[in-house]
């Protein structure tokens, strides 16, 4: 019965996770289309190119972006260099 429930459960977990990932393209799609709408009622960025605050967001975005980037690229070596100290034969 225990293996039972736990089939379940990682089949439940693995519909989440697809419901998840299509949420997210769905938002980022409608994001994308409202962003380029408006840019495209403004003249295609002029505005943008001449508002301080514009250049303030684009920058918080981009230290953002990397924060997250480097988090997970530190965090998968060091699972790679974990899984290799495992590997190693200790003799």
């Amino acid at each position: 019965m225990h293996l039972n429930n736990a089939r379940t459960n990682q089949a439940w977990k693995r519909y989440l996770l697809l419901v998840a990932i299509a949420l997210t393209i769905i938002v980022a799609v409608i994001l994308h289309a409202t962003a380029a709408i408006a840019l495209y009622k403004t003249g295609f960025g002029a505005f943008l190119l001449h508002n301080p605050i514009s250049y303030v967001m684009i920058g918080l975005m981009l230290v953002v972006m990397f924060k997250f980037k480097f988090k997970y690229l530190l965090g998968f070596m060091h699972r790679k260099e974990k899984q290799s100290a495992r590997e190693m034969p200790k003799g």
